[in-house]
C-alpha cells in the first residue's frame, strides 16, 4: 500500500538514505551483467519506482563497498545515469536523485509528445492484425490490475508496442530514455483508480483511430493523452506535502 502523502497525490521533496543496493540488485540480473549494468539498472529501479526520492544522497565508497567492488564501475554506472537524466553531479563530487521541476517537466513532455506523435504516425500503416491483437490484450491486462507498479508495466508495453511498429528503433530508445525520467511520477499518477480508468479510455481512443488507419485522428488523441497527463502532474509537483509544510529540507 502506498504510503499516506501518495495517496493524496502528493511527491515528496527529499530523502537521505545510504544506499543499500544488497536490497536494491535485482537477483535476475546477477551473474549476467558486469558489475557496472549491476549498479546502473539497481539504480534506476530504485528511482524509477520511487525507492530512492528526488534529492537522496548517492555515497560512491558505500556503494562500492557493498559490492565489493571499486569504485571505477560504481561512478560509470552514476556517469550513465546521468546521461539519462537520473542523477546529477555538483562541482563538489557529490552526487543525488535528480528532481524534475515544473518547467522541466513540461519540457521533457513537450519533446515526448512530438516524438511520440511522429512515432505514431509512421507506425499506423504498419500496424498488423497480430499488433492489434497484443494491444487488445494489454488493454485488458490493464483494465484487471489493481497494483498501479504492474499497470505501469502494462503501460509500457502498450506503448512500446505501437512505437515499435513504427520501424524506427533510434526513436523508440529516445522515447523510452525520457520516458524514464518522469516514470517515478507517472507512479503518483495511476495511484488513483479514476485517472487509470481515464487513461484506459484514452488508449482506446487511439487504437480504434489505428485500426481505422486515421494517422492523423490517432495522432491527435496520442497528444491529448499526453498532454493531459503532463497537466496532472504538473500539479501534482506542485501540491503541498507534510515535509515541505514544516519546512524540512531533509
Amino acid at each position: 500500500m502506498l504510503p499516506a502523502s501518495r495517496e493524496r497525490g502528493a511527491i515528496p521533496r527529499k530523502q537521505n538514505v545510504q544506499t543499500n543496493l544488497n536490497v536494491l540488485v535485482p537477483d535476475g540480473l546477477r551473474g549476467r551483467r558486469t558489475i557496472q549494468e549491476i549498479v546502473a539498472q539497481a539504480l534506476r529501479e530504485a528511482i524509477i519506482t520511487g525507492r530512492l526520492r528526488g534529492g537522496a544522497r548517492l555515497h560512491q565508497d558505500g556503494i562500492a563497498s557493498q559490492l565489493g567492488v571499486s569504485r571505477m564501475p560504481v561512478r560509470e554506472a552514476l556517469r550513465q545515469l546521468e546521461s539519462e537524466g537520473l542523477v546529477v553531479f555538483t562541482p563538489h563530487r557529490r552526487v543525488s536523485v535528480a528532481e524534475l521541476s515544473r518547467d522541466e517537466l513540461r519540457e521533457i513532455y513537450e519533446i515526448r509528445a512530438a516524438l511520440e506523435v511522429l512515432a505514431l504516425g509512421l507506425a499506423v500503416p504498419r500496424l498488423s492484425p497480430r499488433d492489434f491483437t497484443r494491444l487488445g490484450a494489454l488493454l485488458d491486462q490493464m483494465d484487471r490490475v489493481s497494483d498501479p507498479g504492474r499497470w505501469l508495466d502494462l503501460n509500457r508495453a502498450f506503448h512500446g508496442n505501437l512505437y515499435r511498429a513504427s520501424g524506427r528503433p533510434r526513436l523508440c530508445t529516445l522515447i523510452e530514455s525520457l520516458r524514464g525520467n518522469v516514470e517515478r511520477y507517472l507512479r503518483m499518477y495511476v495511484s488513483g483508480v479514476e485517472r487509470r480508468t481515464r487513461a484506459q479510455a484514452e488508449h482506446r481512443c487511439i487504437v480504434r483511430a489505428c485500426r481505422r488507419r486515421n494517422v492523423s485522428e490517432a495522432k491527435q488523441a496520442l497528444r491529448q493523452h499526453l498532454v493531459a497527463t503532463a497537466n496532472i502532474l504538473e500539479n501534482l509537483l506542485e501540491a503541498p506535502t507534510p515535509e515541505r509544510d514544516a519546512g524540512a529540507d531533509g
